[in-house]
């Protein structure tokens, strides 16, 4: 079997569906339908059969909780029920919407843009963008290379390891003076 694939049926031809491999898509558990993980497809459904369900179904290349999620804010994965787990039935919801089409919505339409305040220097601490970039950087590095001019360092290696939508500002970090008089 392919590890943690979950399948309703026995194997067949058609179990996978039309899967083909490179595809780029997401994965979810069988108790919640919001994706964890961005994968490609390292087999073609009819790959996946033909293995007798063995073997390595996707690579993947990002999952909540990696290196990308700790550059921005924290985020945790929400909670989706599958269809057949609700505990609602389509006929409660189809009275609901008859009833909510109805009456007018008390929600607004609209917000204005302008009202909206996007704290975006809080949520980045430059110290913390500075102290990754400067490891990233430092791993780049060969030991040939060294000693080298911080400015070199800065522009050549430094700045290429920020992450591309943040500017590294060293003067709002607690490094902007030096420890040399």
């Amino acid at each position: 079997m392919l590890p943690g694939l979950v399948l309703d049926q026995p194997l067949t031809p058609k179990s996978f569906g039309g899967i083909e491999k490179g595809i780029l898509c997401s994965i979810i558990t069988s108790s919640n339908r919001a994706p964890f993980a961005v994968v490609h497809t390292a087999k073609s459904s009819y790959d996946m059969f033909m293995s007798s369900g063995r073997g390595k179904l996707v690579t993947v290349y990002h999952i909540i909780g990696d290196n990308i999620c700790s550059l921005g804010p924290p985020v945790s994965r929400p909670l989706l029920i599958h269809p057949a787990h609700s505990s609602v039935s389509q006929e409660n919801l189809g009275a609901e919407a008859a009833t909510a089409s109805g009456e007018e919505s008390q929600l607004p339409l609209h917000v204005a843009v302008g009202d909206l305040e996007i704290g975006q220097d809080d949520a980045l601490d430059m110290d913390d963008l500075l102290r990754c970039s400067f490891l990233r950087a430092l791993k780049l590095l060969k030991d040939k290379r060294l000693p080298m001019p911080v400015n070199v360092f800065y522009e050549q290696y430094l700045l290429t390891q920020k992450p591309p939508t943040s500017n590294l500002d060293i003067k709002k970090t607690s490094y902007k003076r030096s420890m040399f008089p």
